[in-house]
């Protein structure tokens, strides 16, 4: 059995990393690459002393993420606080499940489902609590909808691009390499892009910075057009892709 030291966990997932460079969400989402990852190689080194398991990990965070959105969910603006810092330690714990699979050799198709399933969960409770939440605390309808909508906007991506794997393309990694928009160098298309729609990319110090100071419904307001391009360019992306497979 090897021996866990924090050298070890970051080494093994350096490795990880160079050989797994075509996939799109280690390539682009910045904020889970160099923050989130990064972070995370101390908790790890806990957990694997704790000889904690990683789909443990992941059913711990999601309970940790569904408690903070409740938590966002009441309007109280100490509660909100509290609730966000947990969605934050949820998206740690997120990077943290796979990196102790993969120290244990227990990556599979079932934890890999099982994270897939907590993590479009808690994007779709997340902005529901937040529009519910900033809802209570400024009484104002209207963010109840964006927080709805900004919901419905993430699961669509998500069953647009389920949809499109299984009908068209079996392998998805690599697509969001292949997006382009004229004018606009492609670096900078995927990587704002996967950042800004990420549900552990830029939303977590986002959401962390507007609720201490005050701006979370502006926060609400720029994730709702987000998510609404978002939706747009995907489905015109992927119909097009689509019919030129035909």
């Amino acid at each position: 059995m090897r021996k866990v030291t924090l050298h070890g966990i970051m080494s093994e997932d350096r490795d990880h990393l160079r050989s797994n460079e075509s996939d799109d969400n280690m390539r682009y989402n910045l904020w889970g690459r160099f923050v989130l990852k990064k972070l995370a190689y101390p908790v790890v080194w806990v957990l694997l002393k704790l000889g904690v398991s990683a789909n443990t990990v992941t059913g711990f965070g999601f309970l940790v993420a569904c408690s903070g959105c409740l938590l966002i969910a009441t309007g109280s603006n100490a509660h909100m606080v509290v609730g966000v810092a947990l969605v934050n330690v949820w998206a740690l714990l997120d990077y943290a499940d796979g990196q102790v699979a993969r120290w244990n050799r227990t990556s599979g198709n079932y934890g890999r489902f099982f994270d897939n399933v907590c993590d479009i969960s808690v994007a779709g409770l997340l902005f529901l609590c937040l529009g519910i939440g900033v809802n209570h605390s400024t009484g104002e309808y209207i963010y109840l909808i964006l927080g709805a909508w900004c919901s419905i906007c993430y699961l669509l991506t998500m069953v647009i691009s389920y949809s499109f794997e299984r009908l068209i393309s079996p392998q998805l990694v690599g697509f969001v390499s292949s997006m382009r928009v004229r004018w606009l160098p492609a670096n900078l298309v995927q990587t704002v892009g996967f950042n800004l729609q990420n549900v552990t990319g830029l939303i977590m110090p986002a959401i962390l910075i507007g609720v201490v100071f005050g701006f979370l419904p502006g926060v609400l307001v720029l994730w709702s057009v987000i998510g609404t391009g978002g939706v747009c360019f995907m489905a015109y992306s992927m119909l097009k892709r689509a019919g030129s497979a035909r």
